[in-house]
């Protein structure tokens, strides 16, 4: 293996002997001959979460978050750049044990999981707070009740609303793709409990239970149920003043009994043990980088490492660049991927902005429109981490075909340019359900440019097509 890293970087070679505070390690590679002096790496302490970390192979240190994005080599037990994946995947295979992902995109496919239940999650666990506020709320006796109090009574209903006698509290059915039960919001109807009479209103209420009664114009095979007078009831809310200065009682829970409402089980069940397995695999993952990165440290122990190159830092003037991808560089700058994730937030911030959610079933539909947003923001990160591969421009000479990333770490582990002689075919393909220009290249592997501008992709067309008439000089790489 030592012999494998000075042929890629060159000799580390130390002054004096034995390495010292006086004596530091110098480096010297193939892109940096004569270079910088180098520098001893991970003798300190775990440092901090996004501090640099270098190449096990070649030695070059990335900076920030790009060194997080190194693949691991199980084989070797360091972390290697996209540059030296392709030769430990000669020197060890390619099948699926001899590389691992880095702990970042581990970490991004929980978070993916976890956005799917998480925001359901939240919904559930206010429910379970708020019925166990219910419950543990002392009965208040209505005589004794005072104006800005949240208490709970109960009683029997006295009068009916503006339904047909008997019936004080009912809904209606909303019919769409599915069947709901809606409790009217604008019911108002009066409970008594011996020592004293008060209006109850059902505007804001935040759960009705199923009243003792079924509805008798039920069409939707689903819980259907009403409040009649003389029913029991218990009732959870705040006493205030409406505005004709008469004193009610806003309801947030009405039930028959003190039994009900039960928290939603079934919601329970099917989120606890996705949540579990997220846990676990967090735990799993943050072992597993740890180690990893103990490994690391001690495979380059009194090893040099080599800044990252930065040159070129601008696109040749001298060759016809065309953009790619419209908008492709946006998401390798972090501001506006953070930007990207934050925007789908948009859709639960509106709705809650709109309807102003009280009741429980409101905040389930909250709850799904934050899971969507959840999704689609974790959704951005992982592209702009895992998707850096796509060029933001492209250039079309004799040579061959000449790429420009915009980050400096992708400008050295991906290929600057493709020359003619290494490519086999170009062809019209899709990639998924995306028209995609594909390159055979001699190696025997692919690289495919799904959604390729028009006119970078009839360049690369009329390119290969002229030379097969007019082949690359000989000694162009």
């Amino acid at each position: 293996m030592g012999d494998r890293i000075q042929l890629i970087v060159g000799v580390a070679r130390v002054r004096g002997g034995t390495p010292g505070p006086g004596n530091l390690l110098e480096g010297t590679s193939h892109l940096h001959l004569g270079g910088p002096r180098g520098k001893r790496i991970y003798s300190p302490p775990l440092g901090p979460w996004l501090v640099s970390r270098t190449c096990g192979r070649c030695l070059i240190e990335f900076p920030g978050i790009d060194g997080r994005l190194l693949a691991w080599c199980n084989r070797d037990k360091f972390f290697v750049c996209g540059r030296c994946v392709k030769e430990c995947r000669k020197l060890h295979g390619t099948n699926r044990k001899s590389m691992g992902f880095p702990a970042i995109i581990s970490a991004l496919m929980i978070l993916l999981l976890l956005a799917c239940f998480a925001p359901s999650s939240v919904a559930l666990t206010y429910e379970y707070t708020r019925l166990n506020l219910w419950r543990a709320t002392a009965v208040t006796p209505i005589g004794s009740a005072l104006v800005g109090q949240t208490i709970k009574i109960f009683g029997t209903i006295v009068s009916e609303s503006s339904y047909a006698y008997p019936v004080a509290l009912s809904g209606h059915e909303a019919i769409g793709r599915g069947c709901t039960w809606i409790w009217d919001a604008g019911a108002r109807f009066a409970a008594s409990d011996g020592t004293g009479t008060v209006f109850v209103t059902v505007a804001r209420y935040w759960e009705i239970a199923d009243g003792p009664h079924p509805n008798p114009a039920r069409t939707c095979n689903i819980p259907e149920s009403q409040y009649y007078v003389g029913d029991p009831v218990v009732i959870w809310g705040n006493l205030e003043n409406d505005s004709s200065g008469a004193t009610v009682l806003q309801a947030s829970v009405v039930s028959p009994n003190a039994a009900h409402p039960v928290p939603n089980l079934l919601g329970w069940a099917i989120v606890t043990p996705f949540l579990v397995l997220c846990v676990g695999l967090s735990l799993r993952t943050a072992v597993l980088a740890r180690q990893r990165l103990a490994l690391h440290r001690k495979s380059l122990e009194g090893k040099a490492s080599l800044p990252l190159p930065t040159f070129p830092d601008t696109r040749d003037p001298g060759l016809p660049w065309q953009k790619t991808y419209a908008g492709s560089a946006l998401l390798d700058r972090a501001r506006y991927a953070g930007l990207f994730a934050a925007f789908p937030w948009a859709l639960p911030a509106v709705y809650l902005w709109l309807v102003r959610p009280h009741s429980q079933n409101e905040y389930y539909i909250m709850a799904l429109f934050a899971t969507l947003s959840a999704f689609l923001a974790v959704s951005v990160l992982f592209t702009a981490l895992t998707s850096r591969v796509k060029p933001s421009a492209m250039a079309v000479t004799q040579a061959g075909i000449h790429f420009w990333y915009e980050r400096a770490a992708d400008r050295y582990e991906l290929d600057a340019v493709i020359p003619w002689s290494d490519v086999q075919d170009v062809r019209m393909g899709v990639v998924g359900k995306i028209p995609a220009l594909i390159l055979a290249l001699s190696s025997g592997g692919t690289k495919s440019f799904p959604g390729l501008g028009a006119e970078v992709r009839d360049a690369i067309l009329a390119g290969w097509r002229e030379n097969a008439v007019h082949p690359s000089p000989e000694g162009i790489q």
